[in-house]
């Protein structure tokens, strides 16, 4: 009788620990590689290999030597916070005119961008408000 006991009681534990199991996977939302790529990019996320790591530090420099290279810009220097770039520029004395302020930032946000293309840009200068 005893051993009959332990049996069924055997038996209720197990069927009801896998009935939790089923529950729990039933729960838990699979993502295509694609859904995952095709969200937004985190520049702070780490993921994939341990090689891959972004390092941040290394983004901002190359997306100031981007902006530098634009003829007319004297100094870059590149913030982030999050996903979001902010790049402020000191122009060189022969950039005057509105015209020419907006032609150069035209200039670096599209440089900045081809170079880092995770970031949203924002680019400003001192002399006139910022460009998106």
């Amino acid at each position: 009788m005893k051993k009959l006991i332990v049996v069924l009681v055997s038996i209720f534990i197990l069927s009801s620990l896998n009935a939790c199991t089923n529950n729990d996977q039933a729960r838990i939302k699979s993502y295509s590689t694609n859904e995952q790529l095709d969200s937004v990019p985190n520049p702070n996320m780490v993921s994939g290999r341990s090689t891959d790591v972004h390092n941040l530090g290394a983004a901002t420099d190359a997306m100031s030597d981007a902006a530098r290279r634009v003829p007319g810009v004297q100094r870059a220097t590149v913030y982030t916070n999050g996903a979001t770039a902010y790049v402020r520029l000191t122009l060189n004395q022969s950039v005057k005119t509105t015209a020419q302020i907006n032609d150069v930032k035209k200039q670096v946000y599209t440089n900045v961008k081809r170079k880092m293309p995770r970031f949203n840009v924002r680019v400003y200068t001192s002399k006139n408000k910022t460009m998106k």
